[in-house]
């Protein structure tokens, strides 16, 4: 299970726990929740049937009926309020789509690629019974199959970088290039090939699609590089683009972004590949701040992502609060903290490094991957750029940053 599918299943249990509006007593009486939980795998690993919660409680299946449908209507009243856990999952659920039952295909695609992304471990059929049910929406699964059976015949050539166009910051004003090519640009920088030095290993493969050798600095960006080169929206890119002089305390550096992809429509976007547990650190944040206002300058979007995922799903990951709140108290009784202290404390919690990541994007510190140190600074560690992309998200609350 995904982040966005324990979100979604939070978000589901805080919609059954709702107070009235007066907050005087629960939306749902505790018969209801707990005939809902059964009925949808929520109560335990059992599978309940109708006929066997019936049996348990001594009613009727018609009534077990009545009380799920219930429950279904009393979750309608809220699911329009985008703040409540019910609008949430409407928003889930629907793609923010404006009107959900126009396009009943698209809907039902978007909840199957939605379920099989986030939600595998639940029951598709009852996952599609509690679709159908709150929004209202009849026979989502029989259209889904009728769907795929009609789409098989023609298949489009995937797109491995589909997933990643929907994280792209694009500026206000987008420029559009008419020509495919980027004749103008030519790699920055001459990497050996085929090297292993341990941490990151680089290489080089001939492009069929520029026509040239391109290098690579990581595996990551090998993985991504090949996808661009197979992507059918991406005519034209350049591995190393351009490079870009930034002032640091009274210092001027270099730097180089990974790559720059011409999409198909003429949009341009510059792209800075690290792994998910490193975009924290300042010295990336602060070199996608500069990326990001050149960008802007241009009319080209920018992203910073590991292929998959962009600094947004920590956000969504699931926290280790005991953790979170040990870092914060030695962090209260010490300036720094070094990569050893850290260690102990993700030992002694078992937290991993994206759990590190998500506490230091949440409460905003000064992060450096190598040699590992944290601290805490008064203008915070987190560039402005994508904190408010991260606020601008609609699954994320805009509380999600401590104050």
């Amino acid at each position: 299970m995904s982040p966005a599918g324990c979100y979604f299943l939070d978000q589901l249990q805080l919609s059954l726990w709702m107070r009235s509006k007066n907050g005087a007593s629960y939306l749902l009486k505790d018969r209801e929740r707990e005939v809902f939980l059964k009925l949808y795998a929520l109560w335990d690993s059992r599978e309940w049937q109708h006929e066997e919660v019936a049996d348990d409680l001594c009613l009727s299946r018609e009534r077990i009926r009545q009380l799920e449908m219930k429950v279904f209507k009393k979750l309608g009243y809220r699911k329009k309020q985008a703040s409540a856990p019910a609008g949430r999952l409407y928003a889930l659920l629907t793609g923010n789509r404006p009107q959900a039952g126009t396009d009943k295909e698209s809907l039902a695609l978007h909840l199957h690629d939605f379920h099989a992304t986030h939600l595998p471990e639940w029951d598709k059929a009852r996952f599609f019974r509690f679709a159908e049910h709150f929004l209202k929406v009849n026979k989502l699964a029989d259209i889904l199959k009728k769907t795929q059976k009609d789409r098989q015949a023609v298949r489009k050539p995937k797109d491995k970088l589909e997933h990643i166009y929907g994280q792209i910051i694009w500026p206000q004003t987008v420029i559009y290039h008419p020509e495919p090519g980027l004749h103008s640009f030519s790699p920055q920088r001459t990497i050996q090939p085929e090297q292993d030095n341990g941490i990151s290993v680089t290489g080089e493969y001939f492009s069929a699609k520029l026509q040239r050798m391109v290098f690579y600095e990581s595996a990551l960006e090998k993985t991504f590089f090949k996808a661009v080169e197979q992507s059918p929206n991406v005519p034209a890119y350049c591995e190393q683009p351009f490079t870009l002089s930034m002032e640091f305390n009274g210092k001027t550096f270099s730097y180089t972004p990974d790559i720059l992809l011409q999409l198909k429509d003429g949009r341009r976007v510059v792209i800075e590949i690290k792994p998910l547990a490193h975009m924290v650190d300042t010295e990336v944040q602060r070199k996608f701040q500069h990326l990001s206002d050149y960008c802007h300058e241009q009319g080209w979007g920018c992203l910073l992502t590991d292929g998959k995922h962009d600094l947004p799903y920590l956000s969504l990951y699931p926290s280790n609060p005991a953790f979170e709140q040990a870092l914060l108290q030695a962090l209260a009784a010490n300036r720094r903290l070094t990569n050893g202290y850290i260690r102990s404390l993700q030992k002694e919690h078992g937290a991993n490094s994206l759990h590190l990541a998500r506490c230091i994007l949440r409460h905003d510190l000064s992060y450096r991957t190598y040699p590992t140190l944290l601290w805490s600074t008064k203008g915070g560690g987190i560039c402005q750029v994508l904190k408010k992309q991260i606020r601008e998200k609609n699954l994320v609350q805009q509380t999600f940053f401590s104050e």
